[in-house]
């Protein structure tokens, strides 16, 4: 799961009356994708002057340039003719383009009040890929809410608002669509753990359960339900009672939203929980294809803290630190199993470039070991390799910055269960109007992009 915007918030107080039309209790949410994958073909390219320029074969335009570029560039170049249009909406492109995507990591960022992302608070490194205004009605003892990533998987991301509704998103083609029965089911008492494809069914679904605080509890029981929730929610069980085994965030309170960046890591079909501080604990795994659970051995030797699963795109990976949080261990599993596992990278981090290094957030981006690691003293974030070195350092200013712990992918696969352009929840107006005490519309998940 997915965090809120994280403490702090910069520019906390003031009034609604902001540039960016926030009221009192609105807040803007930035979600940005990481720069962190450098794409040799979107270097712009010189032409010797006094050259003409060749005409290259409309195929090689499409399959050797379009299907490697971003897919909002995709969306402008199909203006241009409508040969590209038509080739760069077949579905052979679209899967073959969303293949070629680098997987980013997604960073959460929350101004205050009185912050206008169109202004001199405008946030500075990171690809925007949702923006909204978010209202929490909440005061006194009533529950505390705020805007959450839960899950991304193939281009998709599961969110919820502040006021408790859930919509499924693709921020690549700008479509959302409500997902009211899950939305009723966590009014109820359920917690989300993940959104995953169902490779039989070429489904989208949805992992939660409910009843009971910890996941081996004899009352807790799984639940797996369809994007968008088209037909009953079907009962799975849960685990079975092993020592320790629990998923990522069954140890909160469900009317309260957690600051948990450690969502479940989707590799080989198989959803995998962080086994937790305890060095005895075990992986939860969750067969995405059987949907059944299963456990997993963590690496005997990885006995420091602040431990972190991880998908490295080759394999998956597990984190700990030792020495002070100054210094990283990465294992990886010899086998899909996990029956023997490998120390991989032992990473040092310099001491003047991780100051105040109490308070970390780490997240591993590839199978070349390098990493991710948000300071909360320092309100910035480091991309470091493999050795430690630091190779590029983000700040954010006014904006409180948190990491998701989730990798989004664009995509511009085309899926049934969103509404067409000009549907009600295509370009509806943010932040819905009330009527007798509840809102009503569907929110803008992208203001200012």
């Amino acid at each position: 799961m997915a965090e809120d915007g994280g403490g702090g918030g910069g520019g906390g107080g003031g009034s609604s009356s902001s540039g960016c039309g926030a009221r009192d209790g609105a807040r803007p949410v930035l979600v940005v994708s990481l720069p962190t994958h450098r794409n040799p073909r979107s270097a712009p390219a010189t032409e010797p002057q006094g050259r003409s320029t060749a005409v290259l074969p409309v195929e090689i335009v499409v399959w050797e340039i379009l299907v490697h570029l971003p897919a909002a560039a995709v969306l402008r170049c199909r203006a241009v003719c409508r040969s590209w249009r038509r080739l760069t909406s077949r579905a052979d492109f679209l899967f073959a383009h969303h293949g070629r995507q680098p997987s980013l990591p997604l960073v959460m960022l929350q101004g205050g009040s009185i912050t206008d992302p169109r202004a001199g608070s405008e946030p500075g490194p990171g690809r925007r890929v949702l923006g909204i205004d978010d209202h929490n009605d909440a005061g006194g003892g009533g529950a505390r809410r705020r805007f959450k990533v839960h899950g991304s998987c193939d281009g998709l991301l599961l969110l919820s608002v502040s006021d408790g509704r859930f919509s499924v998103c693709n921020p690549a083609t700008r479509q959302h669509a409500p997902l009211t029965g899950l939305t009723n089911a966590v009014a109820v008492g359920a917690i989300v753990e993940a959104m995953y494809p169902h490779g039989p069914s070429g489904e989208y679904r949805v992992l939660y359960w409910k009843k009971g605080r910890h996941l081996t509890d004899h009352d807790t029981v799984c639940y797996v339900s369809v994007v968008p929730w088209g037909r009953k929610p079907r009962r799975i069980g849960a685990p079975a009672a092993f020592p320790g085994m629990k998923l990522g965030g069954v140890a909160c309170d469900w009317r309260t939203t957690v600051n948990n960046s450690r969502p479940p890591v989707l590799f080989r079909g198989c959803l995998h929980w962080d086994p937790g501080r305890s060095p005895h604990a075990t992986i939860v795994v969750f067969d995405t294809v059987a949907e059944s659970f299963r456990r997993m051995r963590r690496p005997a030797a990885a006995t420091g803290y602040c431990t972190r699963l991880h998908d490295m795109g080759e394999s998956i990976g597990l984190t700990c630190f030792e020495d002070c949080r100054m210094v990283a261990k990465i294992w990886v599993p010899e086998d899909h199993e996990g029956a023997v596992w490998s120390l991989k990278y032992r990473i040092k981090f310099p001491v003047e470039s991780m100051y105040n290094f109490g308070d970390t957030e780490h997240l591993v981006l590839s199978h070349k070991g390098d990493m991710l690691v948000q300071n909360y003293f320092g309100c910035c974030m480091f991309h470091c390799d493999s050795n430690g070195k630091l190779i590029q350092e983000f700040r954010w200013e006014l904006w409180g910055s948190s990491i998701t712990g989730l990798l989004f992918k664009e995509s511009l696969i085309k899926h049934a269960f969103f509404p067409k352009q000009g549907g009600a929840c295509v370009g509806q107006l943010n932040f819905f109007p009330k009527q007798d005490g509840a809102r009503v519309g569907q929110p803008n998940f992208f203001r200012w992009l």
